[in-house]
């Protein structure tokens, strides 16, 4: 990846519900229902998807630093589609990433989250919808439900896609 990925096609998909949701009349409860009802399910999967590639990127790109003998065995070890192994999805913090990169490093996110309310939302909301994403994909899709509103799930976007480059900003400054 030479550069993060945009969060365009995920905004895009909010402003489609926005339209199609303001584009049915009142009296379509239903279809309100039916169309809020799966685009939530679309909403989580497109956001933490795009959470996702974005934490990627910035593992790479800070891994790429080191060299490229030890970036290669570092991206096929322990980057490539392992993702789900770099947080603990039952928790709501992103405590166990940060704990991956030592005591300093998870001293430093400690001390962040507790003086930096934003910074801790951001992690919180990234937990949130990664862990939404892992309950709908793993269970059966068609029939998983979300109690999150779509504009609760757009809030977790909006706070979460700050938090990769947050936590990688705390990596470097701990590595020193």
């Amino acid at each position: 990846m030479d550069f993060p990925p945009s969060a365009g096609p995920v905004d895009q998909l909010f402003n489609d519900y926005h339209s199609l949701s303001n584009s049915l009349g009142a009296d379509a409860v239903s279809d309100h229902v039916a169309l809020d009802t799966h685009f939530r399910k679309l909403f989580v999967l497109a956001a933490a998807s795009h959470l996702e590639s974005l934490m990627s990127f910035h593992m790479h790109e800070y891994f790429a630093g080191l060299g490229s003998t030890p970036y290669e065995f570092i991206r096929r070890e322990s980057l490539e589609r392992k993702f789900f192994r770099w947080f603990n999805f039952d928790s709501p913090k992103p405590t166990s990433f940060f704990k991956s990169f030592g005591t300093a490093c998870h001293e430093l996110y400690a001390a962040q989250a507790a003086d930096n309310e934003p910074f801790d939302k951001a992690g919180q909301s990234f937990m949130f919808l990664c862990t939404a994403r892992n309950t709908i994909v793993h269970e059966n899709l068609a029939t998983a439900t979300l109690e999150a509103t779509a504009s609760e799930i757009e809030k977790h976007f909006r706070s979460a896609v700050e938090f990769p480059d947050m936590a990688m900003r705390i990596v470097r400054q701990a590595a020193g």
